[in-house]
């Protein structure tokens, strides 16, 4: 026997009781922190504040190859105090189930009303899909970091908040996602961007370095959260929905990149209509992604 590896939260702090829970299914490790004091709530949430005490969290790992890492920060889409979220977790296949005994929702059923919190510690259990993105979003125009210009922080309603500024047509901002894998000889990446004004042009670039820290500094109506020496990936327009993937392209050819390489994307995208600063154009959250053979 052998250790393979040693776990830790990506947000760890005294009491939160980290491992308390865990579950395992093939290459993926889910682990629950019932005491984890984040008011956060859904998918990758902000972890520096502790203003729910007792909330509770959950953590993803996923292994390639010999290599563990932290995939996904889980919270409820509800998060209170004392519900201790991620008291129990299991993964099987795609999916994840996080408990949280202590949650007060006197909702009945699937997809109730969460917000009636007059039964105490009624518990509830949530269900996560496991579309694991092999990128890792930063830079969001929450007003958790670079406070966006002239106040147009997006209000939370587009990927949970990790989206960029708000925009003339979703005051929840533009999300930038990935799918596929890091994988240069799959060559199988995709980025898909959401929430973006219909019919626009927008162009998806890539950086090599998180530009202030990760925080993102202001330009035009966004934030510029990858910068550095930066390749153009190719022009797409939004289509009626919103949304745009960069289909098509081979993003790690086109990018230069070499196994273990670390880089950062983001998309730019036109907002002549209802631009909140006039700028008449905005950007989505960042991606950051480490390259494999």
């Amino acid at each position: 026997w052998s250790q393979q590896a040693y776990l830790k939260a990506s947000n760890t702090d005294p009491g939160d009781r980290f491992g308390q829970s865990a579950s395992i299914c093939g290459d993926t490790i889910v682990v629950g922190a019932p005491h984890e004091d984040s008011p956060a709530t859904g998918i990758n949430g902000n972890q520096t504040v502790n203003g729910a005490s007792g909330a509770g969290a959950a953590y993803v790992f996923v292994r390639s190859g010999t290599t563990w890492s932290q995939e996904a920060y889980l919270k409820a889409s509800n998060t209170d105090p004392i519900d201790w979220f991620g008291l129990s977790v299991s993964v099987s296949g795609d999916t994840i189930v996080v408990g949280a005994p202590g949650e007060d929702s006197a909702a009945t059923g699937v997809n109730g009303d969460q917000n009636d919190d007059g039964t105490p510690y009624a518990g509830a259990a949530y269900v996560f899909d496991l579309d694991l993105s092999p990128a890792v979003p930063f830079c969001f125009g929450d007003g958790q970091g670079t406070p966006c210009p002239c106040g147009n922080d997006n209000d939370g309603s587009v990927a949970s908040g990790q989206a960029g500024c708000a925009n003339g047509s979703s005051p929840g901002g533009a999300a930038l996602d990935a799918a596929g894998s890091s994988s240069l000889l799959a060559a199988d990446l995709v980025m898909t961007a959401v929430g973006l004004p219909t019919g626009e042009p927008g162009l998806f670039f890539q950086g090599d370095n998180a530009v202030n820290g990760g925080s993102g500094n202001v330009f035009g109506d966004g934030l510029r959260c990858a910068g550095g020496a930066v390749v153009r990936l190719g022009v797409r327009f939004a289509d009626g929905s919103g949304q745009v993937g960069s289909t098509g392209i081979d993003i790690g050819v086109t990018g230069g990149v070499a196994p273990g390489d670390t880089r950062r994307y983001q998309y730019w995208y036109r907002d002549p209509a209802g631009s909140p600063c006039g700028s008449q154009f905005n950007l989505t959250n960042g991606l950051t992604l480490t390259w494999t053979p």
